[in-house]
């Protein structure tokens, strides 16, 4: 049998009812002839409906043919059999984060496996899917087989998200297969230990080309160093930088009142940037709210703006990219949202204080901490290294 099912890039369009046709006239199945009539009426009339998805283009994919795909072999929009190892899965209770399935209504349920230290994907639980809670829950660090998931693409955080469709289902893998071992002894490889910033600086496609292949001929290599920081760049919402190093002379009680204007308002579940329409209303998350009127939608929150950080070990500097999360754990982890809050009910210092004396400070120490930092190697067609980036993954040690 073949059979319709919405992806998150599904849509309707509002044909208007038919006034030359009453209730009782309407056919409930329709000859093949009709349906290429309307299919060349719409065309015609309402050529939009079809700019999205030309009929050439639509992959059809059979039952049979779904076959168990890697990290980098995922498409956006097919169907995959997907193996991994589960780190973690949280249920949203907050914000009236649920939708409505038959006669109940599901909280928003979210995985995160990985098959290598280098990439972490989110898997979403859908519907009767939405009963493996308590069996993944309680097999948390075990590697699953995961059948029938959707992937979806987004192009602005250029990540992949696997869903759950109504035919997935999932099998538990014997710790010793030759699967399990491969994927734990994969995600176990915590980064590779370099000594100095010149050895991060010339890290070579060779060096990790036993690692997963991302998108766009990207590799990517975990690497673990030791430096201290030397500089923080901020940059507010209009696109200006304030670098904070150990000659800043700012005080901070005056960085204290600007923290605020290097964050932004994101989504509470995975701190995307959320657009706001004409009248200052933000929109839905598209990556974790799909777009039905039965899915109430996501809280915002306030995240912080990616900053770089300029490290050193004495001989060179390196620029890292940190996101909301790992500035999160960089500043205290005070998270954005409470930097207008004060400390205790009783105090007239606000956390916002509190972050401001931190950049201040983690600058003018100097102190060595351990970074786990991910090296991108960007290559075109034939081979030839283009860019190098480095976001920063994780704070070790301080």
């Amino acid at each position: 049998k073949y059979f319709a099912q919405t992806t998150h890039s599904s849509w309707v369009v509002n044909l208007h009812k038919c006034k030359d046709i009453s209730g009782k006239r309407v056919r409930h199945f329709i000859p093949s002839k009709s349906m290429e009539e309307i299919y060349q009426w719409a065309s015609k009339y309402l050529p939009h409906v079809y700019a999205v998805n030309e009929p050439s283009v639509i992959q059809v994919q059979t039952k049979e043919g779904v076959q168990l795909t890697t990290y980098r072999d995922l498409i956006q929009d097919t169907v995959v059999h997907f193996q991994a190892k589960l780190l973690s899965i949280k249920c949203y209770t907050i914000g009236n984060v649920t939708y409505q399935y038959e006669t109940m209504r599901l909280p928003k349920m979210v995985a995160t496996i990985a098959e290598s230290s280098s990439h972490k994907i989110k898997l979403q639980l859908w519907g009767r899917q939405a009963r493996w809670f308590s069996e993944l829950h309680a097999n948390i660090n075990r590697v699953w087989k995961f059948m029938f998931l959707q992937v979806n693409y987004d192009a602005v955080t250029d990540e992949y998200i696997l869903n759950t469709t109504p035919m997935s289902n999932k099998a538990l893998l014997d710790d010793k297969s030759p699967e399990a071992i491969k994927i734990n002894r994969k995600c176990n490889d915590y980064g590779i230990e370099l000594q100095n910033v010149k050895q991060v600086l010339s890290i070579s496609v060779q060096s990790i080309i036993l690692l997963s292949l991302t998108i766009n001929n990207t590799l990517v290599a975990v690497v673990n160093l030791s430096a201290a920081i030397k500089l923080l760049r901020l940059q507010n919402s209009n696109g200006k930088y304030r670098n904070i190093s150990f000659k800043t002379k700012l005080k901070y009680e005056t960085l204290s009142k600007q923290m605020v204007n290097f964050t932004y308002m994101g989504c509470s579940l995975c701190s995307k940037l959320l657009p706001q329409d004409n009248n200052g209303v933000y929109e839905q998350c598209t990556q974790c709210v799909r777009q039905e009127k039965a899915f109430v939608p996501a809280t915002i929150t306030r995240c912080y703006r990616p900053i770089t950080i300029i490290l050193t070990d004495g001989q060179q500097d390196i620029a890292v990219t940190a996101l909301n999360e790992t500035i999160t754990k960089l500043f205290l982890t005070i998270p954005a949202n409470s930097l207008t809050k004060y400390v205790h009910p009783e105090s007239n210092i606000t956390f916002a204080e509190v972050v401001a004396d931190a950049c201040l400070q983690v600058v003018k120490s100097y102190n060595t901490m351990k970074f786990r930092i991910n090296c991108s190697v960007n290559q075109d067609d034939n081979g030839f290294i283009i860019s190098r980036t480095y976001v920063l993954q994780d704070i070790i040690s301080y």
